[in-house]
């Protein structure tokens, strides 16, 4: 049987299904979102991991393989040792407009556009990085670990691999192409102490889970 995990916005939802795709069981756990003036979209990644071991718990049954998924374009700093440095920044966070609007300026919207697909704005994390970059920067450079999703985090969780889909990557200009490689980032000076380390691995090994 599968157990899978969808961590939304509003929080983490788990099902066990059979080997015809049907839900045995099922469960729903809620975390809070924290909003301000200003555009202010955070959730503590903590709760993203309390709320799916209880939903885990409520399902508990014998499986044998585990499906994530979950909110994207999150903005995710973890230290040295996987611990988070600050709330997550969620794709609907606002506060990064300025940046969006001097990537689109310096860049070029077509030139965006071609290396990823997509027109870029306040809620893609190549804004956000910035943005953290010109409020935040001791942090910035503190992280060891970038994520980029709730499902990112409770991989990471379960495995001790940190991984990060490079399409997360590729759709908001964090780089231009699988593994981390990167495109027009360093015009705008994302090579800082820290992002120099960073690199975008796809979730694609097979990893073993780790006991709690």
């Amino acid at each position: 049987m599968w157990l899978v995990f969808d961590l939304g916005t509003s929080g983490v939802k788990a099902a066990v299904l059979d080997s015809d795709g049907k839900i045995v069981r099922s469960a729903v756990e809620p975390y809070p979102t924290y909003t301000a003036n200003g555009g202010v979209v955070e959730q503590e990644v903590n709760d993203w991991w309390r709320a799916l071991v209880a939903a885990a718990r409520v399902v508990d049954g014998d499986v044998t393989k585990i499906v994530l998924t979950g909110q994207m374009q999150d903005l995710i700093l973890l230290n040295e040792r996987g611990e988070p440095l600050r709330p997550a920044i969620l794709y609907s966070d606002m506060r990064a407009q300025a940046e969006a609007a001097a990537i689109s300026e310096r860049v070029g919207k077509e030139r965006l556009i071609a290396l990823t697909g997509n027109e870029q704005s306040a809620d893609s994390l190549w804004a956000k990085v910035l943005w953290l970059k010109r409020k935040e920067l001791d942090l910035l450079s503190t992280a060891k670990i970038l994520l980029f999703s709730s499902a990112d985090y409770a991989a990471y969780k379960m495995t001790g691999n940190a991984r990060a889909a490079a399409r997360s990557g590729r759709l908001t200009a964090i780089s231009a192409r699988a593994g981390g490689s990167p495109s027009a980032l360093p015009s705008l000076g994302r090579q800082s102490r820290a992002s120099s380390r960073w690199r975008i691995l796809d979730p694609t090994s097979t990893s073993r889970l780790r006991r709690y």
